[in-house]
């Protein structure tokens, strides 16, 4: 998730959503463990702006 994220001006909701077809038994999980990567990361210090679009996201996924 976090390589798809890197480049999100790359059809971020295409690439999103090859991956969910590809690893659709652990889609959610995968979802999940990169926001607690990302919680447990510096990134929310060293770049804010790139930790929020993530997380805002990742949350839109959960919720669809």
């Amino acid at each position: 998730i976090h390589e798809i994220l890197n480049f999100p001006e790359k059809n971020l909701k295409k690439k999103l959503e090859e991956f969910k077809k590809r690893y659709s038994d652990i889609f959610l999980e995968v979802i999940l463990l990169s926001i607690a990567d990302m919680l447990g990361s510096q990134l929310k210090n060293n770049k804010s702006k790139e930790f929020n679009f993530r997380m805002t996201f990742l949350n839109k996924v959960i919720n669809d």
